[in-house]
Formats: structure tokens, sequence, C-alpha cells
């Protein structure tokens, strides 16, 4: 009996461990974006993913000047936004407003995802190579 327990929670663990699906619910912060090829700084966006379920999050915060929220699916590596983001629509300075700008057309675009390390998630455009970086706060 004790080994059959002991079995079915490693069994648990390991399956459980294994299924490749990033842990990105947290604070984030993004101060980098690559635009065909070009690095954009100058500004960051401030975001907090929530887990709904399994594979859907919710984004919410500050894309640089304006607030934003929306859902997102991520299943694995595959990475994909619904059609539900807003944000408002305020003017900033011009550093901060194109970073934003390029945020969100980055966010909206992407089709993947990946945790580089325990506190950094890559979204990409695998078409395009365009990303975000995301740190973990």
């Amino acid at each position: 009996m004790k080994k059959s327990f002991v079995f079915a929670t490693l069994a648990a663990i390991l399956f459980t461990g294994c299924t490749g699906q990033p842990e990105i619910t947290g604070n984030w912060t993004c101060s980098e974006i690559i635009i065909d090829g070009n690095l954009i700084t100058g500004a960051k966006a401030e975001i907090i993913i929530e887990q709904i379920n399994k594979y859907d999050f919710t984004f919410r915060g500050n894309s640089g000047v304006n607030s934003l929220s929306g859902t997102v699916t991520v299943n694995k590596n595959i990475f994909k936004p619904w059609d539900n983001f807003a944000s408002t629509k305020m003017m900033g300075e011009p550093v901060a407003q194109t970073f934003e700008d390029n945020f969100l057309i980055c966010l909206m675009k992407a089709d993947s995802c990946k945790m580089e390390d325990e506190n950094t998630i890559i979204i990409e455009n695998s078409v395009t190579g365009n990303k975000l970086k995301l740190i973990k706060n």
C-alpha cells in the first residue's frame, strides 16, 4: 500500500512537472521590445497576469501610457491573444507613446511564448521575430 502511494505521488509530480506549460502568472515589467530587428527601449509596461483556467490568462496593467486589459490563451509554447483586448487612448510623452504602440502591436500579433529562465518570458511572433521580453517583478 505504501509503495503504491509513493509511486502514485511520484508519477503525479513527474506528469505535472513535464507538461511544458510556462508559469506566467504574476507581476511583470517589459522594458525591451524587438521590432524588425530594432531594440525599442525608453519606457516600460507593467503587466499583471492572472490565470483564469488551465490555459487562459488575463493581462492587465499599463502598457507605457495607457491602461490595457485582455485575455490570452497559452498552451505550452503557443500564445494566442483574444479579440477582447482594450486600452485607454490618452496621449503621452512621444517615447512612451512609441513604446506603447510597439508593445501592443507585438502583443496582439504574438503566436509563441517561452520561459527564458524562471524570471523571464519571451513573447514572440515566430514569423517576424518581433518579441517582448517580460521580467518578473
